[in-house]
């Protein structure tokens, strides 16, 4: 998960004139469709380009494409590849064997959010959009135990609309990574979030907290119950709110996301050839 700026258009880059050094950097989940519509014309220029640097944001292993693919792009920007990771399990020296490529990790950068107490929020339980086998039965389940909230999943929304939406609302639970925006951010907005731990994505250390799960069967035997005990007890709430914010701040903030993009743009800097 993370936010950018509106990106530039590669016709607009192409345009650029005495251009010599470009770091392109393509979304895991893109790199086929980046290889498959390059034109021509684009394959000619970016090839011709004194220095051209390929960064693959790897934010979801799972999605990584194909080692051709990878190898494709390696040869396009003669062997200046890198991957930078989302995640700290898996930026490893294995991952970087099976990529044959260098790993950098890029914590994703967190915005402010709007912060609403226990008292103001909402009988609301906001869902991620994520397909999951345990989608339906989670949300059956919430609709025949819990009949008085409101069930409200993440689409077609601006980012200030989440935001609001998942600091007033009393719960959220994410379907996806698991340790991904949607449960990390509800925390940021002094509210309380569900998940299953996922090995690939939470990290190694990431201490046993009671709002994530080991598995969905736990959740479904559990969620209701805790739903019910958090939403009764303000001074619960409150609680387990600050300790999970407290460990996720472990891992993930800002001076450590600044500090892996300095390390990154360090390597970028080096005029030493090819070794980035």
């Amino acid at each position: 998960w993370g936010y950018s700026s509106a990106p530039i258009d590669f016709s607009y880059l192409m345009k650029c004139q005495g251009l010599k050094k470009l770091l392109l950097n393509i979304p895991e989940a893109f790199v086929d469709i980046f290889l498959n519509e390059v034109t021509a014309e684009e394959y000619i220029w970016l090839f011709s380009l004194p220095d051209l640097r390929i960064n693959i944001l790897n934010q979801s292993d799972e999605l990584m494409p194909p080692q051709d693919s990878i190898e494709h792009l390696r040869v396009l920007c003669n062997n200046r590849l890198t991957i930078t990771a989302a995640h700290i399990r898996y930026c490893t020296p294995e991952k970087e064997k099976q990529y044959h490529a260098p790993i950098y990790l890029l914590t994703p950068f967190l915005p402010d959010f709007y912060r609403v107490p226990f008292k103001e929020k909402e009988k609301v339980i906001v869902l991620s959009p994520d397909g999951n086998l345990y989608r339906e039965k989670v949300i059956s389940l919430l609709k025949e135990k819990l009949p008085d909230y409101q069930l409200k999943v993440v689409e077609k929304m601006t980012l200030e609309e989440y935001k609001k939406l998942i600091s007033k609302s009393l719960f959220t639970i994410t379907f996806g990574e698991g340790y991904d925006g949607y449960f990390v951010e509800p925390y940021l907005s002094d509210s309380i979030s569900f998940s299953v731990r996922n090995k690939n994505f939470f990290p190694k250390d990431f201490n046993r907290v009671p709002t994530v799960y080991d598995n969905w069967d736990v959740l479904l035997a559990n969620i209701v119950s805790d739903i019910q005990t958090y939403a009764a007890r303000p001074d619960k709430y409150k609680e387990i709110s600050n300790l999970v914010e407290t460990e996720i701040r472990r891992f993930t903030n800002n001076d450590q996301s600044e500090k892996d993009l300095e390390a990154y743009y360090h390597r970028f800097r080096d005029k030493k050839g090819s070794n980035i």
